[in-house]
């Protein structure tokens, strides 16, 4: 769990490490009203979070929210999206490919409470050491180039 300098959003970090990411769709939540204020103060985990599809209803899964009045442990329970149709059926088309998820990328904390989904399909270990080889690779040609720029 990562909370940006605008403390209006939590991202899921591992979910870009761990997967490649599709197009990604902005849902609703439905959340309790402890939930909801465990949310507002970012007493909330994306880590491990998956979303199912049953019986024409979207589910996120496993989102552990930090229950105020028992500190020692977080409920990880199921909650419903809110989703127009033709989103759900995107979504279940996308699940529906062989070795697809859909994960929660980001929660985002305006007035509404909404989760940011993207489709994702699973890396291997040697495709993530491709990747950090490529994010490597690419901030040192960044810093060469802006020590060029900058020494001249």
């Amino acid at each position: 769990m990562r909370i940006m300098a605008d403390k209006k959003t939590i991202s899921n970090r591992r979910a870009g490490y761990d997967y490649d990411l599709g197009q990604k769709v902005v849902a609703g939540i439905a959340l309790k009203g402890f939930e909801v204020a465990a949310v507002r103060r970012q007493r909330v985990s994306l880590k491990g979070a998956f979303v199912d599809v049953k019986d024409g209803q979207v589910w996120l899964r496993n989102l552990e929210v930090f229950n105020p009045g028992n500190q020692a442990n977080a409920t990880a329970t199921a909650h419903r999206l809110l989703l127009t149709k033709p989103q759900i059926r995107k979504l279940k088309a996308s699940l529906e490919a062989k070795n697809n998820t859909i994960v929660p990328t980001r929660l985002i904390l305006d007035k509404h409470i909404k989760v940011e989904l993207a489709p994702a399909k699973g890396r291997r270990r040697h495709d993530k050491r491709e990747a950090i080889k490529k994010r490597e690779s690419d901030r040192r040609i960044r810093r060469t180039l802006q020590s060029s720029k900058g020494g001249t």
